[in-house]
């Protein structure tokens, strides 16, 4: 069901998306694995976003992330969520957020990414080279270098 509320998403079927994750939310509450009901809130932030309900948009974010914190797609989902509402000084706090809780190349990966993608390239090359300092030989960051947006 939650693979369900995904492709919803993925095909812009936004409340039938936000339908599925309520449906599965009232089954199975706080029952379910922390890592599947993250996934689940994270599709749920997905849907409530782009029917422009931030504020639930975010709690469900946030609530994915506290559910998983491994979840990198929860925070950069909430980054450009934050950057959305003009709230750019929260969208660093996130993704240092991203990478202090998972101190390693895949989550600065993911943060170069959502700062290209934000066309923010001088935070992006910042983040990158410092992640390099400390993991020079990392191919998921060496995939960044000399690219851009």
């Amino acid at each position: 069901m939650i693979v369900r509320a995904g492709w919803l998403n993925v095909q812009g079927r936004f409340e039938e998306a936000l339908a599925q994750t309520d449906e599965v939310l009232a089954e199975f509450g706080g029952r379910g694995e922390r890592t599947v009901l993250a996934r689940l809130f994270l599709h749920r932030g997905m849907a409530l976003g782009a029917l422009e309900r931030m504020a639930e948009a975010e709690r469900s974010y946030r609530e994915a992330i506290d559910l998983d914190s491994e979840l990198l797609g929860a925070y950069s989902s909430l980054a450009f969520l934050l950057a959305l509402q003009g709230r750019a000084a929260e969208v660093g706090n996130a993704l240092r957020e991203m990478v202090t809780a998972n101190p390693q190349p895949a989550a600065y990966a993911e943060a170069v990414r959502t700062l290209r993608a934000m066309n923010d390239e001088a935070s992006a090359a910042r983040l990158l080279a410092q992640a390099l300092d400390r993991w020079p030989e990392s191919s998921e960051l060496l995939l960044h270098v000399g690219s851009s947006g």
